[in-house]
């Protein structure tokens, strides 16, 4: 009795796991070989029946085959929730602009999807029972690895079919240089309008992606694709030097540019992306009220405006035109300039503010305002011992002046350049009583040196005639860049500092590099001084991981 007891207490908890729902056939036909005896699976089947098959006497290979029976129940589970997620995928298709092509959408449930079941088959082929479901995995992981290979190859040969698409079908002059690499193009464009066309017919990813012959001529594509964006990258790298400036603009907009370039008109868009501020360029409209390629004047990105002197006729290869283009402004701001200063003397301030634009107004102010210094210095020589004091009492007079001008009534566009002018101005003012105060009776003095001092050369001075700009030893010629009229900051002593430790830095060829908190104005001091040099200053924001 004792030893049936103790039997009965090791049967009965395995009776009890074979009554688990994940049992099947295959489990029981395993648990008759093992306990050597056969019975009948049917709803007859009593206790009795399970308790003659002596289940004590096998108890650890009954709890293995229990095991196997739960693992198995899993991988069919999740064997059928793979097949029921992608039965219910569906690829998304749109039409791409206007070249009724209809374009894969980003699919990234699928993507998702093939990230999670890859992982899941992985984990389910290291399982020991998996066994039984050996060839739906291996398939399963088949398939999936042949749509992840498909749709890596689509989505890059779709990314660069619609970057080179307006390139290669879009621009004649592209066409013309590169005829290689379009004819190329064209046989990509016809495999690819063509797999498209296919593709749009179904939506299940498996089946889209398994189709017969997509994947190598994807993967065709692909390759060709590669061998067209190198033609143009090298292309591209031609018209960069040629135009230099281009180096500072995306691919995408320089491609843009490329192919509008016969029509100047076209690139109007583009100009502030490659000049400091030089926002539009005026072109002549011709009798029918059509833009021609002739440019009278530009617009800054702020509004102002600025007209040649004399017209310039831009025609022929994009980079080409351009160069002439700035070379022209460069030229007809530098007639601009020396123009502003000769008025500054013969025209009333009122009527010489208005008539010249904020840039030259400046540069003609910040001139007078170094040759009356010297001339101050050349009087104290002489033994006019209150010559900077008279001086100092001049530029309250111009100053008073300005003041009283912005307390009447004007434009936006007036009242800021008046205010830039009192910005400068009153540091101006400040230096010339700071000398004062020192007593200093020599231009070699620091305080005197360490000004950006404009200056513009006697004709018989043998120099080239044009706008220079002094500070300590360092020389500059204006470069004459458009500015605009965006005011300026204050000047205080830590702007001087700046201004010789960066022009030092650029007399050396060398860098700078303002330190200190955010926001304390390194960049906009930076941007002042290139304002100062009229040079073209860009600001490019580099995170921590760029090299």
């Amino acid at each position: 009795m004792d030893k049936g007891l103790k039997d009965m207490s090791v049967a009965l908890p395995l009776v009890q796991d074979l009554r688990d729902e994940a049992m099947r056939d295959r489990h029981w036909k395993k648990l008759m070989r093992i306990c050597g005896k056969s019975f009948v699976m049917d709803d007859k089947l009593n206790l009795g029946v399970l308790l003659a098959l002596e289940l004590h006497k096998y108890a650890d290979a009954v709890g293995e085959t229990v095991e196997q029976a739960r693992m198995e129940i899993k991988i069919d589970k999740q064997l059928s929730r793979i097949e029921t997620t992608w039965n219910g995928l569906a690829f998304e298709y749109e039409q791409f602009k206007t070249s009724g092509v209809m374009i894969l959408r980003m699919p990234d449930t699928t993507i998702e999807a093939l990230d999670d079941h890859e992982v899941a088959l992985q984990n389910m082929m290291g399982n020991r029972f998996m066994g039984f479901f050996e060839t739906q995995i291996t398939t399963w992981k088949g398939k999936l690895s042949g749509v992840r290979a498909v749709l890596e190859s689509w989505m890059e040969v779709q990314r660069q079919w619609c970057s080179l698409e307006a390139i290669f079908i879009g621009s004649e002059d592209i066409r013309e240089q590169l005829p290689e690499d379009a004819k190329r193009f064209d046989g990509i464009d016809a495999a690819f309008r063509e797999q498209m066309a296919d593709a749009c017919q179904n939506s299940n990813p498996i089946e889209v992606c398994t189709a017969q012959g997509r994947e190598e001529t994807f993967n065709k594509c692909q390759a060709n694709l590669e061998l067209c964006q190198k033609s143009l990258s090298d292309y591209l790298e031609v018209k960069k030097k040629k135009f230099p400036r281009f180096y500072f603009i995306s691919g995408n907009d320089l491609v843009d540019i490329l192919s509008k370039g016969r029509y100047p008109p076209a690139v109007q868009e583009h100009f502030s992306k490659f000049t400091d501020c030089t926002g539009a360029v005026d072109w002549e409209p011709d009798e029918n009220g059509k833009l021609t390629g002739n440019a009278r004047g530009c617009t800054a990105n702020d509004g102002e405006k600025f007209p040649y002197a004399e017209p310039l006729h831009c025609e022929g290869a994009v980079e080409d035109w351009l160069n002439e283009l700035m070379e022209h402004q460069v030229k007809m701001f530098r007639h601009r300039t020396k123009e502003s200063i000769d008025a500054f003397v013969d025209l009333g301030r009122e009527q010489w503010l208005s008539s010249f634009t904020s840039q030259h107004c400046l540069a003609a102010n910040q001139t007078w305002w170094t040759s009356e210094v010297f001339t101050a210095f050349d009087r104290l020589e002489q033994g006019n011992e209150n010559a900077m004091k008279e001086y100092y009492q001049q530029c309250l007079q111009g100053l008073v002046l300005y003041a009283t001008m912005v307390l009447g009534e004007m434009t936006k566009e007036h009242r800021i350049k008046v205010k830039t002018l009192i910005t400068v101005d009153v540091h101006g003012r400040d230096i010339v009583l700071k000398m004062v105060n020192e007593k200093l009776d020599t231009p070699t003095a620091f305080t005197w040196q360490s000004q950006l001092k404009f200056r513009w050369p006697e004709p018989d001075s043998g120099e080239r005639p044009d706008l220079y700009i002094n500070i300590c030893d360092a020389q500059f010629a204006s470069c004459h860049e458009y500015v605009g009229n965006p005011g300026r900051l204050v000047i205080t002593i830590l702007t001087d500092r700046c201004y010789i430790t960066l022009t030092q830095a650029l007399r050396l060829m060398m860098g700078g590099a303002p330190q200190g908190p955010a926001g304390t104005g390194k960049t906009e001091t930076t941007k002042d001084l290139g304002r100062g040099l009229a040079i073209w200053v860009i600001v490019s924001n580099c995170s921590d991981q760029m090299n």
